[in-house]
C-alpha cells in the first residue's frame, strides 16, 4: 500500500454501509470484511449491484452481514435521508450515485464512463452532481520496463478522460482520489516511473471549471465549504519523495509439481463450468481464437512451459524470446488456482508481454473472469452481443494502448 490508513479496522463496526464497486482485490477485500466481529456484522449492511449470480452479497450474507442489492438505476431510500442509486458497468464495475440532503455526490471509482455521449446521457437521466470522486491515474498493467512512453501516455490519457467528465457532468467540486498507486514488488516495481501525480490532477481539476479538493487519509471536508489543498498536496509529496527507499516484495516459488496439479484443476473447472461444445467453437473460431495453447518463460524456475486446455501444463524445450508470456511461478499458480486471477494479473502487473501476448493472456484465460462475473459460455453467450461488443472493445482498447510498444 502506498500509505498506512489512520482508519482502524475495528471501526468499521461503527458503520451503517458499506459499498463494494467490484470484485477487484483493491475494491473487494473479504480479509477486511470478516475482520469485523460477528456479532457487528449484523449491524453492518453491505450494499452492491445487481448481478447475475449474486454471490458477492451470498458471501457476505454466509458471514453474518446485513446485505441488500441495488437494483440499476434506482433510486434507493437509506438511513439518515440517504438516497442510493447505482448502476453496473460491463462487466464488472459499477459507480454510486449519493443524494445526501440535497448534495449529490458521484463515485465513478473504475467505471468506464468517459465518452461525451454517455456523460451527456448520465447527465439527462441522473440531474446535476454537485462532488465528483474519480479516477486520475492508472492502476494496471502498462507495457514492460523499457515501456516508459506508454506509461506517461496512460497517465495523460487519464487526466484527459477526468478533464472530460468534469466538462461534461459539471460538478462543483472534484476529489481525486483514484489511483494513489504505487508497485511494491520487485516484479513490478518498474511501473511507478509513469505515475500520474495528484498535483497535475489539481491544476486540470482548477483548468476544466471544477473545484478541486485534495485529501489525505484521515482528513474530513464538508461539501460546500472552502478547503485547502496544500497540506495534503505536501503530504503526498513527501510520501513519494520517500518511496525508493522502499523494501521491495517478493513472492515465494511454487514447484512443478504444484503448478502441474493447479492447471490441471484450472483445466476441470473451466469444463465443469462452461458447456463444453460452445468451448470448442470458440477455440475454432478464426477471428478470435480462444483457449488456445499459450506458452510462459517461468523467470524465477528458468523453465519454459506450454499450458493448453487438452494436455495441461508441460516442459518444452527452451526457444529463447519465443514464448507469450514471462511471470512467476507464483503469479501462474495464482492465476490457474482463483478464478479471478487473471483479472488480478492484469492489475498488479506482475508478468511481461507484447500485444501478442496480452491477446493470447485474455483469449486463453479469459474464460475464467466471464465465469467470475456470471456468465457461462454456453449457446446463450454465442448470442450475447452486448457482451461481445464489450469484450471486443475493451480488447482493442488494451492492444491498441501498446502500439507504441519497444519490446515484448
Amino acid at each position: 500500500m502506498l500509505c498506512e490508513t489512520p482508519f482502524p479496522t475495528e471501526a468499521l463496526s461503527d458503520v451503517d454501509y458499506i459499498w463494494v464497486s467490484h470484485e477487484h482485490p483493491d475494491h473487494f477485500s473479504p480479509r477486511v470484511l470478516t475482520s469485523i466481529p460477528k456479532e457487528d456484522r449484523p449491524d453492518v449492511e453491505v450494499l452492491y449491484q445487481q448481478t447475475r449470480d449474486g454471490k458477492v452479497l451470498a458471501f457476505c450474507k454466509a458471514k453474518g452481514f446485513a446485505t441488500r442489492e441495488l437494483s440499476r438505476d434506482t433510486p434507493t431510500p437509506l438511513k439518515g435521508g440517504l438516497i442510493a442509486t447505482c448502476a453496473g458497468v460491463p462487466i464488472y464495475d459499477s459507480w454510486l450515485l449519493l443524494d445526501i440532503g440535497g448534495v449529490r455526490v458521484l463515485n465513478l471509482n473504475d467505471a468506464p464512463l468517459h465518452s461525451p455521449r454517455k456523460l451527456e446521457q448520465f447527465l439527462r437521466t441522473h440531474g446535476p452532481i454537485d462532488v465528483l470522486l474519480t479516477q486520475f491515474g492508472y492502476a494496471g498493467w502498462r507495457g514492460n520496463e523499457d515501456d516508459h512512453a506508454l506509461r506517461r501516455s496512460d497517465a495523460e490519457r487519464k487526466l484527459a478522460m477526468m478533464e472530460r467528465q468534469i466538462r461534461h457532468l459539471r460538478p462543483k467540486f472534484t476529489i481525486p482520489f483514484a489511483s494513489f498507486a504505487f508497485y511494491g514488488h520487485e516484479e513490478n516495481s518498474y511501473m511507478n516511473d509513469g505515475l500520474g501525480d495528484v498535483a497535475e490532477a489539481a491544476r486540470v481539476i482548477e483548468r476544466a471549471g471544477s473545484e478541486p479538493v485534495v485529501m489525505f487519509p484521515g482528513d474530513t471536508w464538508e461539501p460546500g465549504t472552502t478547503h485547502d489543498n496544500r497540506p495534503a498536496l505536501e503530504r503526498w509529496a513527501e510520501l513519494r519523495a520517500a518511496l525508493p527507499d522502499r523494501p521491495l516484495k517478493t513472492s515465494p516459488q511454487h514447484s512443478w509439481e504444484e503448478l502441474s496439479k493447479a492447471a490441471d484443476r484450472y483445466a476441470e473447472r473451466i469444463a465443469a463450468a462452461n458447456d463444453a461444445r460452445t468451448l470448442k467453437l470458440l477455440s475454432l473460431n478464426p477471428i478470435l481464437p480462444a483457449l488456445r495453447p499459450v506458452e510462459l518463460h517461468l523467470w524465477d524456475l528458468d523453465c519454459d512451459v506450454r499450458f493448453s486446455f487438452e494436455r495441461g501444463l508441460e516442459r518444452i524445450d527452451r526457444r529463447t524470446g519465443d514464448y507469450d508470456l514471462r511471470m512467476g511461478s507464483d503469479s501462474l499458480h495464482f492465476m490457474f488456482a482463483h478464478a479471478w486471477g487473471t483479472d488480478t494479473l492484469t492489475v498488479n502487473a506482475r508478468f511481461r508481454a507484447d500485444a501478442g501476448g496480452v491477446k493470447r493472456l485474455l483469449t486463453t484465460f479469459g474464460v475464467d473472469q466471464l465465469n467470475n462475473v456470471g456468465i457461462r459460455v454456453s449457446p446463450s453467450f454465442l448470442v450475447d452481443f452486448p457482451s461481445h461488443a464489450f469484450l471486443l472493445k475493451a480488447l482493442g482498447r488494451k492492444l491498441w494502448s501498446l502500439r507504441g510498444q519497444k519490446h515484448a
